[in-house]
């Protein structure tokens, strides 16, 4: 009895999409604009063979110069995406008319998910405009150059510890992933958070770091079935398991040093 009712609602779930697909096609043609289809299928199967997600863009981006289309539809993870490769267009849209383009996609994120849904990234309309409009004003060429001695000094560590990598190396050869990867998170920890970020004090990476990769978001088969549950149906994926993008740990690590420091990090960038 079970197997039926299961196989009845896969089946009408199925040709749901389906229809759906095929609407947006029909809509999207008698535009004169090209449908390339349901993307995130596309993007799931590229992922199992071992493509990247750059690497799936860029094959999009290949396929629609060679046909010598500008604008092309299709839908990934549940939204109508646009995807343009005319430069004169974009900069129409990224200048000239950014005020019809004003936000971006968003993923629905639930209670357990707040340092997602507060990122300037994800916000939409009023409220990305009122954070934009405060942040602003720290990142100015003035504001910038007060922590240019942070910069120094993690430059300095850098240098350092190439240098000893290349006197313990067997050979000349030196993985500079891994340093530029330090320096990178050393000048975050000192100049955002004003903090040490214990980087360059040892080769394994320190507590800062390995929360800085907490952050980073992963393209991959996992991170997709995570957007595609967050797209389709956000209640249930998000409010109801508590899901996040990024690892539990983070959150809180984060948030507590974001408190301790904000003092901090507002004399450093307004010189009160």
């Amino acid at each position: 009895m079970w197997v039926y009712v299961i196989s009845f609602v896969l089946s009408s779930i199925i040709c749901l999409l389906f229809f759906k697909n095929y609407k947006k096609r029909q809509f999207f043609e008698s535009k004169g604009v090209p449908y390339l289809g349901n993307g995130t299928i596309g993007l799931i199967l590229n992922i199992i063979r071992g493509q990247s997600f750059i690497d799936n863009l860029n094959t999009q981006y290949k396929v629609m110069k060679n046909k010598g289309i500008t604008v092309a539809a299709s839908n990934d993870f549940g939204h109508t995406t646009l995807m343009v490769t005319d430069t004169d267009l974009l900069k129409a849209i990224f200048v000239k008319d950014f005020d019809h383009f004003t936000d971006r996609r968003t993923f629905a994120s639930g209670p357990s998910d707040v340092m997602f849904s507060k990122m300037l990234f994800f916000m939409t309309g009023e409220r990305w405009k009122h954070l934009r409009s405060k942040l602003t004003p720290a990142f100015t060429t003035g504001k910038i150059k007060r922590v240019f001695r942070l910069f120094d000094q993690s430059g300095k560590k850098f240098v350092k510890f190439l240098e000893s990598e290349m006197q313990n190396a067997i050979s000349m050869d030196v993985e500079l992933t891994e340093a530029f990867s330090k320096c990178t998170m050393d000048v975050i920890a000192s100049a955002a958070c004003g903090i040490d970020s214990q980087a360059f004090n040892q080769k394994e990476p320190s507590l800062f770091e390995k929360m800085g990769k907490g952050l980073q978001i992963q393209v991959g088969v996992k991170f997709i079935l995570k957007a595609i549950g967050m797209g389709f149906l956000p209640k249930i994926v998000s409010n109801a398991f508590g899901l996040s993008f990024f690892d539990r740990e983070v959150r809180p690590f984060y948030l507590s040093l974001t408190y301790v420091n904000f003092n901090d990090i507002i004399y450093i960038f307004l010189g009160h």
